[in-house]
């Protein structure tokens, strides 16, 4: 008898040992993967954003196309899509080596999993052994009327009935573990299939590259014939952001704030700053054709140019959309840039410039996504329809690519 309950109580433990290693084990997984699908979700999200920028720019250089004298336009547009293009790349080079790591902490848990399964079996097989013997009626009945009452009778008839609730419960964990297998063997199937379609995405993606290349060296070919009129075209365009920084600047001290207290300027300003790295385009749709700051001259050789903000190159008809929540505290024109709106975001200012219509006024309340107004096309340059915009912390400029969201 003794040694029966001693039995007994072995297996229990056992098997709560076992139950709390396994939920231990789980856990961990659950929470690796966790942080693991998240991460490829994002990477995704990603990877879907640089193909619509690379789609966008191929509809936006068909446009160009219409117009038979190759120009900066589309220089700066193939430029976009080859750096779009090789971002893309490298995120697809990125969700292969994650895939890689998927597969081997796959197999390493199917290796446990099977191990535990080992287990699992064996324990059961002894425990059908056991109750095979304790099933003989005469035994059964026997062990329990051999009991010295009535109160260990019902104990002896307790310990039959526990005995073959935990054969049972040992039955379902091996079914359920059997099942976990089969869904990883599957998730290992899945993610091999993944890898070979990211490899097949990834060579047409370096074939697309590639001609790409070749078409922005010619493009660059032809406008090393005409560097005179490159430079003097740089230098005008210069010339229009430096005079649109400081028409920005100068009107800080006469900006109208609307109806917003001090306290809404400093709740404006922290959540501004806390969504850096967050912040949409100002446009639908749009690629980046003009990034911010010094760089250097696609064609002229030891030129360099100094973008106040950034180009936007987007769809005719496109409106000009608020980034972020605030208040329009200036509406003008400026030559060459025709009409501009200033939105103050608390210490922080976004210019929306090259503008047609306008559809708000200085004091307006504005939230984000809220169309301002219509973005210039400009039939004579390849149908280009470019928005100018800038960024600036009170009077200090600042680099929009920093804030928005890639």
């Amino acid at each position: 008898m003794n040694i029966q309950k001693t039995k007994c109580r072995f297996l229990k433990t056992e098997n709560r040992s076992f139950a709390v290693c396994a939920i231990t084990c789980l856990f961990t997984c659950l929470f690796v993967c966790s942080a693991s699908a998240n991460d490829s979700e994002e990477r995704q999200r990603r990877i879907e954003r640089f193909q619509e920028t690379i789609n966008l720019a191929e509809t936006l250089l068909e446009q160009t196309h219409q117009n038979t004298r190759k120009g900066e336009t589309e220089l700066n547009l193939l430029s976009a899509r080859i750096s779009s293009r090789k971002a893309l790349l490298s995120e697809l080079a990125d969700e292969f080596d994650h895939l890689d790591s998927n597969i081997d902490t796959l197999n390493v848990e199917i290796g446990r999993q099977k191990e535990r399964l080992v287990v699992l079996k064996a324990n059961y097989a002894k425990m059908l052994q056991y109750i095979h013997v304790q099933r003989n009626r005469k035994n059964k009945w026997l062990f329990i009327l051999s009991a010295e009452n009535f109160a260990q009778s019902y104990r002896h008839y307790r310990y039959m009935q526990e005995l073959t609730a935990s054969a049972n419960y040992e039955m379902e964990q091996i079914k359920k573990l059997t099942e976990q297998l089969e869904a990883k063997i599957q998730e290992i199937a899945d993610t091999k299939n993944n890898k070979i379609r990211i490899t097949q995405q990834q060579e047409e993606e370096i074939r697309r590259l590639s001609i790409e290349q070749n078409n922005q060296t010619q493009v660059v070919q032809n406008l090393k014939q005409r560097e005179r009129q490159l430079l003097e075209a740089m230098r005008r365009r210069e010339r229009l952001m430096e005079g649109l920084s400081n028409r920005v600047r100068a009107n800080t001290e006469t900006e109208r704030h609307g109806t917003l207290t001090a306290q809404d300027e400093r709740l404006l300003t922290q959540n501004f700053e806390r969504n850096k790295g967050q912040l949409p385009l100002p446009v639908e749709r749009g690629v980046i054709s003009g990034r911010f700051g010094r760089q250097q001259h696609p064609v002229l050789q030891h030129v360099t140019t100094d973008n106040k903000g950034i180009n936007i190159q987007t769809t005719a008809g496109a409106d000009a959309l608020a980034i972020f929540d605030g208040v329009v505290v200036q509406r003008f024109v400026f030559p060459g840039y025709n009409n501009a709106i200033i939105v103050r975001h608390g210490s922080y200012r976004t210019v929306y410039s090259n503008l047609t219509d306008v559809f708000v006024r200085e004091g307006d309340i504005v939230s984000a996504r809220q169309p301002l107004g219509k973005i210039f096309t400009d039939r004579a340059d390849s149908n280009k329809t470019e928005l100018f915009f800038l960024l600036y912390k009170e009077r200090e400029l600042l680099n929009p690519e920093l804030f928005i969201k890639k």
